[in-house]
């Protein structure tokens, strides 16, 4: 159906379960991005607020775009559109180098008791945040792409909402794929506290020994 026809109430179903699905997995990614359910068992409510927040003003612009015709409108929200694309995508890689930092401190220290950090769990998870970043980074391109080419020429709806629900379902798999964990690494896997037990000592590192001991391991 074109966006430029009437459209049923079925269609306006359609439109808010799609919104609602993709606010969903935008929140969903900037969460996991902060390591929620993947380094620890929760974060802050403010940070769980903010992914929502956020997630519904990058994903409520492009629902405009893709299903009304907003006439002298368009651009404006097409514009209000990049910038929050731009800022979903900063916050996510943000959070993303953030929690990297964060696995390679454990990392370090595992290393300094004589453990192989490679043959860790954290380690594969390490891996994962930067094969989801590179998709995320890719499925934001496609959308923006997928927006100013609808703009400029002419292309048939239902070539539009193909692409999108090709799109999804690969997005979907990738998330699927990547936070899965084997058996193996089921029996093996521990999530990190925030606060530690009464007889453990901290240990501080600085930034930069976190950052040459994972240069040190990504080339190894």
């Amino acid at each position: 159906k074109d966006k430029y026809n009437s459209h049923t109430i079925l269609t306006e179903i359609k439109i808010f379960i799609t919104l609602i699905s993709k606010v969903t997995l935008f929140s969903v990614l900037l969460m996991a991005s902060k390591g929620w359910k993947i380094l620890t068992d929760s974060i802050k409510k403010i940070q769980i607020f903010t992914c929502f927040l956020l997630s519904f003003l990058t994903v409520l612009p492009l629902t405009l775009i893709q299903n009304y015709s907003l006439l002298n409108y368009e651009i404006p929200v097409m514009l209000i559109s990049a910038f929050f694309m731009a800022l979903f995508l900063r916050e996510l890689l943000s959070s993303i180098n953030r929690a990297i930092i964060n696995v390679y401190g454990h990392l370090l220290v595992i290393s300094q008791s004589g453990i192989d950090p490679t043959t860790t769990p954290i380690y594969y998870k390490s891996k994962m945040f930067y094969a989801l970043s590179w998709s995320l980074i890719i499925y934001f391109l496609f959308i923006s792409l997928r927006m100013i080419i609808s703009q400029i020429f002419f292309i048939p709806y239902w070539t539009l909402e193909l692409s999108k629900e090709v799109l999804d379902i690969l997005v979907f798999s990738t998330i699927m794929w990547f936070f899965r964990l084997r058996k193996k690494q089921m029996d093996d896997y521990t999530m990190f506290t925030n606060t530690p037990s009464p007889d453990e000592k901290p240990i501080e590192l600085t930034n930069n020994q976190v950052k040459s001991f994972k240069a040190k391991v990504d080339t190894s």
